[in-house]
């Protein structure tokens, strides 16, 4: 894992030239982190509870699955998708679907636990719905169905 060493001090576009230059599952794990970091700037004084379900909330879409998914997607769009890929993609979509529905009863109780709607925290947190899912079958069932 390279390392960067600051010793001065960055506006926000060096520190993004910075992060620029991570690797994929780097960048992934910084973003977790930087979530993590605004979490407690919202809400510095979280309890063990809070902490656990955000937490559980920010475990998120495995970086493998997403960056096959992401390649399938692709062929996908240039429609180079072999019968079994095909298969693949809508395994993957439904893993990516499982993945992200699983965030939401955590998502749920800490609404409760702060007294907000699901849209509310959602909005708070900068949590939008996922998008990879809807890039993928929405073509192909439109295609199908049409």
């Amino acid at each position: 894992m390279p390392t960067i060493q600051l010793e001065a001090q960055l506006s926000t576009k060096e520190l993004l030239g910075a992060v620029e230059q991570l690797d994929l599952s780097e960048l992934e794990a910084f973003l977790h982190k930087a979530m993590l970091v605004r979490a407690q700037r919202i809400a510095p004084i979280l309890s063990p509870t809070e902490s656990e379900l955000l937490q559980k909330v920010n475990e998120g879409v495995p970086e493998e699955l997403l960056t096959r998914f992401d390649a399938l997607s692709e062929q996908q769009t240039k429609r180079t998708l072999s019968v079994a890929e095909e298969a693949e993609l809508y395994d993957l979509v439904n893993q990516i679907e499982t993945a992200e529905a699983q965030r939401i009863p955590y998502l749920a109780q800490l609404a409760q636990l702060r007294g907000q709607t699901l849209t509310q925290l959602m909005s708070a947190l900068a949590i939008n719905p996922s998008s990879h899912v809807s890039c993928s079958c929405d073509n192909q069932t439109t295609s199908s169905s049409g």
